[in-house]
Formats: C-alpha cells, sequence, structure tokens
C-alpha cells in the first residue's frame, strides 16, 4: 500500500527510479521493491524517499491518504519544489478549508476537436455557469466557496493551480503575477474545477498551438480552461461589437474598448484572443500578433485594484482557519504550513 503511494508520487512527478536512487542514496533494485511491495522500507528509507519525492511522510503513511490530482511533469525544478510544499500545506488542511460546491459543467465539445465547435460549447458553458453564479468573479468563487491560497513566488514561477483531494479543493495563485494576470488566472484554475477536477491536471503544460483548426487532444482541457477565462472576461457579444466597430489592423474603435477593457479587468491579450477568433471563424487572414499590437497601441491596461483586496480577504480567511484550528496540528507542523503559506503571526496572536 504505501509502496503503491509513493509509486503514484514519484510517478505524478515525472521522477524515475534511478534519478530517486541517486537522491536517496538507495539501489535502484530497493526503491523497486519498495514500491512494488516485495521490499518493506524501514523508517529511515521511507523518509529518504519520501523528503526526495517533496511529499509529507505522515500522509503516505495514513489511513486517511487521499492522492491529489496534480502532477508535476514538465515543470522546472524551482516551480515543482515549491508546489509540492503548497500541496503539501493544503493536504494537512484541508479537513478544515471550506468544502466547494460540487457544482459542475459537461466538457466542452464531448470530445471534438474542432477549434468552432469547442469555442461554441465553451461560450455556453459560460453563460450557464454565470445564469447560476453571476458574472462577478470574486462572487462566483465564493458562491463556489472555492478556497484561494494566495502566495508570493516571483514572476515567471508559474501563475497558479488547482489542488484537489476527494471532495476537497483549493486554487493557488501567484500574487507576484501582474493583476489582470492572477484574474484570469483564477478564472482558468476555476474552469478546471468545473471541468476537470476528476483529471490529473498539471501546474503548467507545455505550451501547445492552441490555433490549429483541430486542436491536440491532450491539450483540450488547457485550451478549454483558457477559453472559459476569455469570454468570462470578454464575451463574445462585446468582441463581435469591437470587431464591427474597429477596421484592425488599421483603425481600433478605442472608446468603446477602452471601456470594456475597463469594466471587465481583462488584459490586452484576453481580448486580441476573442479578436482572433473572430477573425479566424470570418476566415480573415490576420495575425493574432498584428491585432494585438494594433490594441496595445491605441488601448490602456485597465487599473484592477479590486484584485487586492479579494486575495488579502482570502490569506485572511487561510490565517483564521490556522488560528481556530491550531490545536490540531502540532507546533512544528503548524510552523511548515505558515511558513510556506507565508503566514505571519499577527501582533498579540500567538500560534502555539
Amino acid at each position: 500500500m504505501i509502496g503503491e503511494r509513493l509509486a503514484h508520487e514519484m510517478e505524478r512527478k515525472g521522477g524515475s527510479l534511478y534519478t530517486l536512487s541517486e537522491l536517496t542514496e538507495l539501489s535502484v533494485s530497493s526503491i523497486s521493491g519498495i514500491f512494488k511491495g516485495t521490499r518493506e522500507p524501514d523508517l529511515e528509507e521511507l523518509f529518504r524517499v519520501c523528503d526526495a519525492l517533496n511529499v509529507n511522510p505522515y500522509q503516505i503513511m495514513s489511513r486517511d491518504y487521499v492522492p491529489c490530482r496534480l502532477h508535476f511533469r514538465n515543470v522546472n525544478e524551482e516551480a515543482q519544489a515549491i508546489a509540492s510544499e503548497v500541496e503539501n500545506a493544503f493536504l494537512l488542511m484541508r479537513e478544515f478549508l471550506p468544502e466547494p460546491e460540487p457544482f459542475s459543467l459537461p466538457q466542452p465539445g464531448n470530445g471534438y476537436r474542432d477549434y468552432q465547435f469547442v469555442i461554441s460549447a465553451v461560450i455556453d458553458a459560460v453563460k450557464t455557469f454565470q445564469s447560476r453564479f453571476g458574472n462577478d468573479l470574486f462572487d462566483a468563487i465564493d458562491g463556489l466557496n472555492l478556497p484561494v491560497v494566495p502566495i508570493r513566488v516571483g514572476e515567471g514561477c508559474f501563475d497558479g493551480f488547482l489542488m484537489n483531494a476527494d471532495r476537497d479543493a483549493a486554487i493557488c495563485v501567484n500574487e507576484d503575477s501582474p493583476p489582470s494576470r492572477i484574474r484570469f488566472t483564477l478564472l482558468h484554475e476555476l474552469a478546471h474545477y468545473l471541468f476537470h477536477r476528476d483529471e490529473e491536471l498539471p501546474v503548467e503544460l507545455w505550451r501547445f498551438n492552441f490555433y490549429d483548426d483541430i486542436l491536440d487532444r491532450s491539450a483540450l482541457p488547457e485550451y478549454v480552461a483558457t477559453k472559459f477565462a476569455q469570454y468570462f472576461l470578454i464575451p463574445f457579444e462585446e468582441a463581435e461589437m469591437i470587431w464591427q466597430k474597429s477596421d484592425f489592423p488599421d483603425y481600433v474603435a478605442v472608446d468603446p474598448t477602452q471601456e470594456i477593457l475597463d469594466r471587465r479587468k481583462a488584459s490586452i491579450d484576453v481580448l486580441a484572443n476573442a479578436l482572433y477568433d473572430i477573425a479566424r471563424i470570418q476566415g480573415r487572414e490576420l495575425r493574432f500578433t498584428i491585432i494585438r499590437d494594433s490594441l496595445n497601441r491605441e488601448i490602456k491596461y485597465p487599473n484592477d485594484c479590486d484584485i487586492w483586496g479579494f486575495l488579502g480577504d482570502k490569506k485572511r480567511t487561510v490565517e483564521d482557519i490556522l488560528e481556530n484550528h491550531k490545536d490540531d496540528f502540532s507546533d512544528e507542523v503548524l510552523a511548515d504550513i505558515k511558513d510556506i503559506l507565508q503566514i505571519q503571526d499577527s501582533p498579540g496572536v500567538m500560534f502555539a
């Protein structure tokens, strides 16, 4: 049982018996025997393997062990280490986090890979979701009761990811990203919760080509999440109105375009992708970069201060959970969780 769990952890983190052997100074045959259950590891060996895999040994040994549906293949070592630590903190405290509403939507396109068919299905899914939870991102996340864990990891590490184990889930988001990128990331991971939470999801994917007429099957989950975020922020009808009033690349209808971006708090890249979708559907030979550059010359990025207040509220929610359940953790474990989630003791508040 423990061997199977360790083997699963190695597989989803993109490891191999040989790299694990080097990290643990255990032979390949010894590790293989542990994974197959033909060799019982002692505690020292178990801790070595867990340390190399960056997993909590007590979680691995727990009778309540639940694998997290998150994998780390194709991720650089820094991002993998940080994401692993955040995941470990999530697994330790997940029973105290709010349980999200188990609302889900059918997979847009139902397996079809034609980009126009998938886009149409995603637009319908956005409308269905908004009819239930509204068109405000913050209200939608709160309506789902979906926890958000903000941390600072520097630009370029990762934007965010969905952690999911059994009925529990949470979004980790990088606070060091630009505001419009954070907003998009929250919607992107929200889409994964709605469509893919029973699937194994990556921290980051290789950059697929999203501009093929027939989509790569392995790219569909990422494409769907990307388009859901895009059309939540910029409804197709509003993108179409901008397209009709403009004449790309020579003329951009500045006033209505700026008004929509300011109101929707979307980035120029998101709008450019929505407009490029229209160009492709209409058969216009107009590159995405030309549309984006035309917008960049005329349009300003929106001011999105609201995102910081939202993330601050979510950070305080995590702090309150740890304070209210501090007696459920050892001092060492509590200190580790706080360190990973970058939570500081407030004046007059003692975690003991």
